[in-house]
């Protein structure tokens, strides 16, 4: 029922009349997707990324992403602060870490990106950026390119091997 109601899997997204205000205008049809990319799936924790890509008209199509993990246990959402050590200093950790990789990334792909307005603390403290594999996690980060409005996503791999001394002893998803 939780991932049903989470995903709005009962509801169609094109119905969303504050998202698609418009019909289809000439040769441009409106539309709506939504895919999934599973991070882990076990008998433990569900941990899946959520990607939507909606046209609803104008000049650009709406691109987004969240995630979901479940901890099939308890069976409740698994959050950052059922993983992190309150205090430990991990947000600061996770951006030092994050930083000279999210460049490297662009770097490598010719990007010219700005990571001073790209709010990496707000993606680092937002739990709808993270999955959880088997033996790491995957953050992602929206970076803004070549100066512009336009943004791009990166992602970063960080082995529980480097965030275990912030991590919490009964962290569901360890």
């Amino acid at each position: 029922a939780y991932v049903s109601k989470t995903l709005k899997l009962d509801q169609w997204r094109m119905d969303d009349k504050q998202l698609f205000r418009f019909d289809d205008v000439d040769d441009l049809k409106l539309f709506a997707r939504r895919d999934y990319g599973v991070a882990r799936f076990d008998r433990r924790i569900v941990s899946l990324r959520i990607f939507t890509d909606d046209y609803t008209g104008g000049h650009d199509d709406w691109r987004g992403m969240s995630t979901l993990t479940w901890d099939m246990a308890t069976g409740k959402s698994v959050t950052l602060d059922d993983v992190f050590v309150k205090g430990a200093g991990w947000r600061e950790f996770v951006l030092a870490y994050a930083t000279p990789r999210l460049h490297k990334q662009a770097d490598s792909d010719g990007m010219s990106v700005d990571l001073a307005f790209s709010g990496l603390e707000g993606s680092i403290a937002n739990g709808a950026n993270w999955v959880w594999g088997t033996d790491k996690a995957i953050v992602s980060f929206d970076l803004l390119i070549n100066f512009s409005l336009n943004d791009a996503r990166y992602d970063v791999e960080i082995p529980y091997a480097v965030l275990k001394r912030f991590m919490r002893t009964d962290a569901p998803i360890r």
